[in-house]
């Protein structure tokens, strides 16, 4: 299977059903404030993490075809997908690599 390939997005009524995604003040009373009093860059470029706490959380981790810096209970997850693509599909496990994963900036809420 050639995965280089593009294939058209089926629509989004077609899966995921019943999931819908946490919004800011959910996650923030979850996992916290990266960043202290909410400073984030204005401009929306990235934030460094300062909250102690919330850095507490995040590591970086070897997840099998790349390292990536996140919350440890997705490294978690994402090393178990990574070993299972890794068995399962040898070929597209070959493939995988990384554009980021943990970016701190600031958001607007409407």
């Amino acid at each position: 299977m050639n995965y280089l390939t593009p294939v058209a997005v089926p629509p989004k009524s077609t899966f995921n059903k019943g999931l819908s995604s946490p919004n800011n003040a959910y996650m923030k009373s979850i996992l916290g404030s990266p960043v202290i009093d909410d400073k984030y860059d204005p401009n929306g470029n990235d934030t460094p993490i300062n909250n102690p706490v919330f850095k507490a959380q995040v590591a970086t981790m070897d997840v099998g075809p790349f390292k990536v810096r996140g919350l440890k209970v997705a490294l978690a997850s994402l090393i178990k997908v990574c070993v299972a693509v890794e068995h399962s599909q040898p070929d597209l496990y070959a493939l995988l690599g990384q554009n980021g994963m943990l970016v701190a900036r600031f958001t607007r809420i409407a």
